[in-house]
């Protein structure tokens, strides 16, 4: 059925969503040179749960290469945006 495949790709548009906010986090703090309002373990928090979706998609769903990839593209991105947060945070 089509929507089962369709549904299988849902990660990777989550993930591009995801990823579209966090790019946009990262735009506003160096546009403002200010982490104001941001909290590193709040980011902290979203990497360690993008780290146990990549644990899963790379043991329970091996077969979903793109979904892993789109997975490790937004561990980069949120890491840009923690490391960016604590930069300003002690800058």
């Amino acid at each position: 059925m089509q929507l089962h495949k369709l549904a299988a790709q849902a990660p990777i548009g989550a993930s591009v969503l995801m990823e579209a906010g966090s790019v946009g986090q990262v735009v506003r703090m160096w546009r403002v040179h200010s982490a104001l309002g941001q909290n590193p373990w709040s980011w902290a928090s979203v990497l360690a749960a993008l780290l146990l979706y990549c644990w899963h998609y790379r043991v329970c769903a091996p077969q979903l290469v793109w979904a892993r990839r789109a997975c490790w593209l937004s561990v980069v991105v949120v890491g840009a945006v923690l490391i960016t947060v604590l930069y300003f945070n002690h800058a």
